[in-house]
């Protein structure tokens, strides 16, 4: 049972031990207020399924997954072993629109963590202990302030706005110019959430064909450590 069932079932208990106290014209309302939450319940379960859009195979075992990440208040959490959407414990690699997380650290119970290659050509990276031994992994935070923009050099220039809890490491994947995200090409290395398998993840798109943002294609391929 998940967290925000128990809440809609705590919510549903009380309207239901309310009403059985009050008249019959505050239960019209009352009644109304149930349809209500449960209806909003539906909505917010509906809203976790099917995020994950496409799986497909490219060259060498390389995979492009295109992922909905466009809702403000659901991370889409995705796992590299079953290639589909996760709502458990058991997932890699988490967005919520801009924002990426790993299952570590502060974002959840997992080993996984993430880390930089200092390379952006995805090819290039062929295993992690040479371009990320486990010493240079880094787990989610709750402190991750938000990239307005690198300059030239690719280095973080601005930040503004609350820390969010995500990937220190994965924060900057773009670049912000004039309200476009433009992805800065950065090849990682995400770790899985049981620390036994290694993934190289390259972001390289933040829109869909219409336009919309919040719809991550990103290119990944598991690798030796």
């Amino acid at each position: 049972m998940n967290f925000s069932f128990k809440i809609y079932l705590i919510i549903w208990i009380c309207v239901n031990l309310y009403c059985a106290r009050v008249n019959k014209a505050q239960n019209t309302d009352l009644l109304a207020l149930k349809n209500f939450v449960y209806t909003d319940y539906l909505k917010q379960e509906a809203a976790k399924k099917n995020l994950v859009i496409s799986n497909t195979v490219l060259s060498d075992g390389q995979v492009e997954t295109v992922i909905n990440a466009s809702n403000f208040d659901i991370v889409a959490r995705y796992d590299f072993n079953t290639r589909v959407q996760s709502n458990d414990i058991i997932w890699d690699i988490g967005f919520e629109r801009f924002k990426v997380s790993t299952n570590s650290g502060t974002t959840s119970i997992g080993l996984g963590g993430s880390c930089y290659t200092g390379k952006t050509d995805f090819g290039s990276v062929s295993n992690s202990s040479t371009n990320c031994p486990n010493s240079s992994f880094q787990v989610d935070t709750a402190n991750v302030q938000v990239n307005v923009g690198n300059n030239i050099s690719g280095s973080q220039a601005t930040t503004f706005g609350l820390p969010y809890i995500g990937s220190p490491v994965m924060r900057d994947w773009y670049d912000y110019k004039i309200g476009e995200l433009t992805p800065s090409n950065k090849v990682y290395i995400v770790r899985s959430s049981d620390s036994f398998n290694y993934y190289k993840v390259q972001i390289r798109s933040y829109y869909n064909t219409a336009g919309t943002s919040g719809y991550i294609t990103f290119w990944w391929k598991q690798i030796p450590y």
